[in-house]
């Protein structure tokens, strides 16, 4: 409505004629109209710089911490067992008097039980022994944690087998946003439609307030191709059918011949209008009035056009929204050649 407001308020400074009276505002008091600026916004246009975080199953599962044989062993128990490194179990082999024993083994002399023998005269078993020289060893037994003794500990982990817990956080699209990004924008797509139907609301005013002024100014100056080419243009462009008769008449009155387009070649540089410096110290003559609503219509024209041409390069916005611009920028442009 904001913007409706200003666009109503330039049809509020700019000239209006009928027949031969017009009414104006000075130029100090019309807003100015100026094309829409890029602006630093955040909005969806901008894209996505985060998603809403939520802990859903979308995003993985999270299992009991436990300490079980699926997470393998951590420590095995700690006893004497031959296993570990530096351990030797005892043991001997005999050699001769005059022989050396290996490395790890003393030389011992043994004196040994070779077997019983039974006296008869005695009646009772006498004990026979030699004498045996051996390397022996003696039993080396190291304590460490090693798999023969068992497991005392197995490692803490997060495994399936210990069931779920709950599940993991994460962010997906599938959240929502939490945040968009932050980049310049003429204006964010879902406000295009409404500004759209505020200038489809005023253009058609704006379009005719152009071409009364200009046909006006050539009637003031007493130009007969320029108005001639006037009302070829408003016939071309759909002008409002009492307007255009109304030109017709003006021009029989003025030229004392009846209008005809028949053979009329209207170059484009024929209907430029110029400022004129006399109208800066007479600005409310009838002629300098006239000019300054026809350059005021034509510069709101040009503006929209630069607006719709802008808001082109928006994203997001529905086919039928730039159906719409499309269309308002080919009646400007058309109007305006």
């Amino acid at each position: 409505m904001k913007q409706t407001f200003l666009l109503l308020a330039i049809l509020a400074g700019v000239t209006f004629s009928c027949g031969d009276e017009q009414s104006t505002l000075s130029s100090k008091e019309k807003p100015v109209v100026k094309p829409l600026a890029k602006r630093t916004v955040k909005h969806a246009d901008c894209g996505v710089k985060l998603y809403n975080s939520l802990e859903h199953k979308s995003c993985g599962d999270i299992f009991f911490n436990k300490r079980t044989a699926a997470c393998g062993i951590e420590l095995y128990h700690n006893k004497p067992n031959f296993a570990c490194p530096g351990s030797q179990k005892s043991g001997y082999y005999e050699i001769k008097e005059k022989e050396g024993c290996a490395v790890g083994f003393a030389k011992k002399r043994r004196r040994i039980k070779t077997r019983d023998g039974f006296s008869a005269e005695r009646r009772s078993f006498t004990a026979k022994y030699k004498i045996v020289y051996r390397c022996e060893r003696q039993e080396i037994k190291k304590t460490c944690r090693h798999p023969k003794n068992g497991i005392e500990r197995y490692k803490a982990c997060r495994h399936l087998k210990h069931g779920l817990e709950k599940y993991k956080t994460c962010r997906l699209p599938a959240f929502g946003v939490q945040e968009y990004k932050t980049c310049d924008l003429f204006m964010p797509s879902d406000k295009i439609p409404f500004y759209l139907t505020e200038v489809g609301t005023v253009l058609p005013i704006m379009m005719n307030s152009y071409f009364n002024h200009m046909s006006n100014y050539f009637l003031i100056k007493g130009s007969k191709k320029q108005l001639a080419c006037t009302i070829q243009k408003g016939i071309e462009n759909g002008a409002e059918e009492y307007e255009v008769e109304r030109l017709k008449d003006r021009f029989v009155h003025l030229f004392s011949e009846q209008y005809s387009g028949d053979g009329l070649e209207c170059k484009k540089e024929l209907l430029q209008i110029a400022k004129d410096p006399k109208c800066i110290e007479t600005p409310n003559t009838r002629e300098c009035a006239t000019l300054s609503a026809y350059l005021d219509a034509k510069h709101w024209l040009s503006v929209k056009l630069i607006d719709m041409r802008n808001l082109h390069t928006a994203k997001n916005f529905g086919a039928d929204v730039g159906e719409k611009m499309k269309q308002y920028s080919e009646k400007i442009k058309t109007l305006l050649q």
